[in-house]
């Protein structure tokens, strides 16, 4: 039997919810004093109100004050520990990944008592090393940094817990003995999705928008491109040097790419989307955190199809996703973190791990309702192919080198490494 503290996962949540609310009543009494005193100059009455207000604050406070931070050390328990760069609804990077470690914490070892904990929206470096010495002082011998943003904090620190383990999701280097480093395979999602797109398109026009070209974004463009145009020979495209350094897509084909440069700018890449479909574009794919949501809220406005990576979009918000989206590359981390966790349990803790289509570390998903069955199985035959190594794809892609530190071009991203340098 499976015992698994779910209730633990849910602690942050609930923190945040009743943060939430606190702020919410200190907004809705501050706008009643001013209505009273506008309306009374009755000095007993604002004394009144102003006691009732002490009376609410001091209750809040203590119901907050009951709420634990997380969970303590317990005996028999294996306790893992995720931290997110983003939000965990942003139907890309982040919801992947907390979606898979609530799966782990739920399947993970017949009769093992597992709880977990989780933060979200932590980048800073300094935040991040002070994440990972919080969970070290509650009892988790297991963390889990979701993202390249990581490497470099967990790295300094790792080798002061000897006695616990990292994995780094998006890392580059496993040097010390605790810690594990794992990557995904959009060269692989990319090829057949990008054979989905070349087959739907009816206007021989496709986009792709990102949150940056850097790892798993940047492995998916060429990828992407080629298997479009492997499916629709209207499909044409240059891949190489760009104007403002690396390689990608060139401007002038079939297909149009857009590196937003923040994966949190949510308007620009709704804007981006809403440009392409003025150009012509009517399959757009996603990918990176929540310039996704953005994107996808363009693509709606435009009536164009649509194509997610991380999770299926098509059962997200927002509403109107559904009917658009043809198909999604969902990243199932679970499968990599329960390697992980075998690994450590037989003293091997600084593995490198690949989730791919071979391993179910990635998995195709289709919108039937909007894929013509004829097409369905094309796009079946395509992935078949590459997992049977018929069809070669690129795993590295166009920056993925041994350290992306040195290969980043986009403004956002640097910032985000000279921070993590410093």
């Amino acid at each position: 039997m499976i015992v698994a503290s779910g209730w633990h996962v849910r602690v942050n949540a609930r923190v945040a919810q009743r943060k939430l609310y606190t702020k919410t009543c200190m907004y809705s009494f501050a706008i009643w004093l001013r209505k009273m005193s506008k309306q009374s100059r009755n000095m007993k009455t604002i004394a009144a109100v102003v006691i009732v207000i002490i009376i609410v604050i001091a209750g809040v406070a203590y119901y907050l004050t009951q709420m634990p931070s997380g969970p303590g050390p317990t005996t028999g328990q294996v306790k893992i520990a995720m931290i997110l760069p983003g939000r965990t609804d942003d139907l890309a990077w982040n919801q992947a990944g907390y979606e898979s470690f609530t799966t782990v914490l739920t399947t993970y070892g017949e009769g093992i008592n597992t709880c977990g904990c989780w933060v979200q929206n932590h980048q800073e470096k300094a935040q991040i090393q002070a994440d990972v010495r919080d969970f070290v002082s509650k009892g988790y011998k297991l963390i889990i940094g979701h993202g390249f943003e990581f490497q470099v904090p967990i790295q300094e620190i790792a080798s002061q817990y000897p006695d616990v383990s990292f994995l780094v999701i998006a890392g580059w280097n496993n040097s010390l003995t605790n810690l594990a480093i794992a990557d995904v395979r959009t060269d692989q999602t990319g090829y057949v999705l990008g054979y989905l797109a070349g087959r739907m398109t009816q206007s021989n026009k496709i986009g792709y928008i990102m949150g940056a070209r850097v790892a798993e974004l940047a492995r998916f463009e060429p990828n992407f491109a080629k298997g479009a145009s492997d499916a629709n020979p209207n499909i044409v495209y240059a891949y190489g040097p760009l104007t403002g350094g690396g390689n990608g897509i060139q401007p002038g084909g079939s297909i149009s790419v857009v590196a937003v440069g923040d994966f949190h700018d949510l308007q620009g890449a709704k804007a981006d989307a809403e440009l392409m479909a003025s150009q012509g574009v009517d399959v757009l794919a996603v990918m990176g955190d929540g310039v996704v949501r953005g994107a996808i809220e363009g693509a709606i406005d435009k009536n164009i199809k649509l194509i997610g990576n991380g999770v299926d979009i098509a059962d997200s918000p927002p509403v109107g996703a559904e009917k658009l989206t043809i198909g999604s590359g969902s990243w199932k981390w679970d499968k990599v973190m329960q390697a992980w966790l075998t690994d450590v349990a037989a003293s091997k803790r600084n593995s490198k791990y690949w989730a791919d289509l071979a391993s179910g570390g990635l998995e195709i998903e289709l919108n039937k309702d909007n894929v013509p069955a004829a097409v369905q199985q094309d796009v079946l035959n395509a992935e078949a192919k590459v997992k049977s190594g018929e069809v070669k794809t690129d795993p590295l892609g166009p920056l993925m080198i041994a350290n992306p530190l040195a290969s980043v071009q986009t403004g956002f991203i640097a910032l985000v490494l000279q921070q993590l340098r410093e």
